[in-house]
């Protein structure tokens, strides 16, 4: 193996490469799309919280995560006016994450290895799809990615990495908990790298700088004690789950079905060039850095439960495409042609999912809620009065920005609906609901009522990997994302939405 490093101009020009190409994902990406489901949560809360004060107390009061990631979006949102352009700066913060991982990291790259680490990262659309997003990971994943590129290969003494851990650290930690998963693993990498060269004043500095990291993330320990915790089991899953889906996001992302013939050839090519390149004791050494938070980091995301939310292993990714750059650079040449045609198919496909909304592992990102929301205006326009009847929270917030009368299905807002002749009910049927069959086939029933006329209904979005998702999942999945159902009133009635 050649060791000699890139030239800097070299590492430059392979990070603004693979920062532009991430940019310009999230410019199409946020163009096409509106929200997720879980965008929705965000959004609602922060109508609670109009400043960053409220905020931090709305979030030590009652959520799952802690506060800072709200309070960068409270700020963003107030001095750029609008809830896209937020998602557009996690996006663009997402691609400078993966340009910082890079650059520290080709430092100890070869030209081989420097062009195989730019292809998997430039292709990493994954890094984008939970980048431009109104929830943490949009903060929490472009932060960790530099710093364990600092740690891994640019810090030059214990106290220096050591500095930089403890300082990210508590941010990242403010972020989301799940810092106390992701920084120790970076400590050891410096400690390995750095540690038996230190002296001993050296060693007590480095430990006290670290300890004083811990103890400035104390009072929202407290915080996560007392309050967060409170919800911890709808964050965990069984260790069969959280292998699965932190696995399976780690080696393959979330932009790409993972049980696509594409992704799993991918994922094929790269296990075998893995298995040629860790026999060799010299490549264990130089990618040591990559080894120890994927492996410690990514078993505690399975020992934890914590992986069963696939997203949560995301910070993961671009680690993994670091390694497996690595194991390609020093395959045989016929493993690199095989590599190199699947990473550009695997990357290509990737951009392409999200940047048009379209194909990912995550349903309701794909869900066409703008095409929606033109079909609805669409249908309303032909009525004497409408109000939608939906059950989906995105469509809820879509809607109320829009100023259309609704009523959401299972929520909180049941109060009937005064049709006279000539009025619609725009009914959207859609995956999201309770699993309760009997609940479902209520809210199905309420709209066969004699005073309703249906008009047919209407499929928004095909999700190609439906059954699939269905079987793997053990949920009942319709094809289309949406269904509208356009209902016009013969006679006055009184329609009740179902509780």
């Amino acid at each position: 193996m050649n060791h000699r490093p890139a030239a800097r101009r070299e590492r430059l020009a392979a990070s603004l490469a693979v920062f532009l190409v991430l940019a310009i994902l999230a410019v199409v990406s946020v163009a096409h799309g509106t929200f997720y489901d879980d965008e929705a949560w965000t959004l609602h809360f922060m109508d609670r919280a109009p400043t960053v004060w409220r905020v931090i107390a709305e979030a030590n009061a009652g959520d799952v995560h802690p506060p800072l990631g709200y309070v960068i979006m409270r700020v963003l949102h107030d001095v750029l006016g609008s809830w896209l352009a937020v998602k557009l700066a996690g996006g663009l913060w997402s691609a400078a994450g993966m340009a910082g991982l890079l650059w520290f990291a080709g430092a100890s790259c070869d030209r081989r290895t420097l062009a195989w680490s730019a292809l998997l990262l430039a292709g990493a659309a994954t890094a984008v799809m939970w980048g431009t997003s109104l929830r943490w990971y949009a903060w929490f994943n472009p932060l960790y990615w530099p710093l364990a590129g600092f740690a891994g290969w640019r810090a030059r003494s214990l106290t220096s990495g050591a500095a930089a851990l403890a300082v990210g650290g508590v941010l990242l930690f403010h972020t989301n908990y799940l810092a106390a998963l992701a920084v120790p693993p970076l400590a050891l990498v410096v400690c390995l790298r750095h540690g038996a060269a230190a002296g001993t004043a050296e060693r007590w500095r480095a430990a006290a700088v670290l300890l004083a990291g811990a103890l400035a993330c104390l009072p929202q320990a407290w915080v996560m004690a007392r309050v967060h915790m409170a919800d911890g089991a709808e964050q965990t899953g069984s260790l069969g789950q959280a292998l699965a889906q932190a696995g399976s996001t780690a080696v393959l992302g979330n932009a790409v079905f993972v049980a696509a013939p594409l992704a799993l050839a991918f994922a094929l090519v790269s296990l075998v060039a893995l298995a040629l390149a860790v026999t060799k004791p010299e490549w264990r050494r130089a990618a040591m850095p990559l080894l120890v938070p994927l492996i410690v980091s990514g078993g505690l995301l399975v020992l934890s439960g914590v992986g069963y939310r696939g997203r949560n292993a995301v910070f993961l990714h671009p680690l993994w495409l670091l390694l497996v750059a690595r194991a390609l650079a020093a395959s045989p040449r016929w493993l690199q042609g095989v590599g190199l045609a699947a990473a550009l198919a695997m990357a290509a496909l990737g951009l392409r999912n999200v940047a048009i909304h379209d194909g990912t592992m995550k349903r309701s990102f794909n869900t066409p809620y703008a095409a929606a929301m033109e079909r609805l205006r669409a249908q309303a326009q032909a009525c004497r009065a409408a109000t939608v009847i939906h059950h989906d929270p995105v469509l809820g917030v879509l809607l109320a920005q829009a100023g259309m009368p609704q009523r959401e299905a299972f929520m909180e807002q049941r109060a009937p609906v005064m049709l006279q002749p000539g009025d619609c009910l725009l009914a959207v049927h859609g995956w999201r609901g309770p699993r309760d069959p009997g609940r479902m086939a209520a809210w199905e029933a309420s709209f066969r009522a004699p005073a309703l006329v249906s008009a047919g209904r209407q499929p928004l979005g095909r999700d190609a990997d439906a059954a699939m998702k269905a079987r793997l999942s053990g949920e009942s999945l319709d094809e289309a994302y949406l269904v509208l159902e356009p209902l016009r009133a013969r006679s006055p009635m009184v329609y009740r939405p179902t509780d």
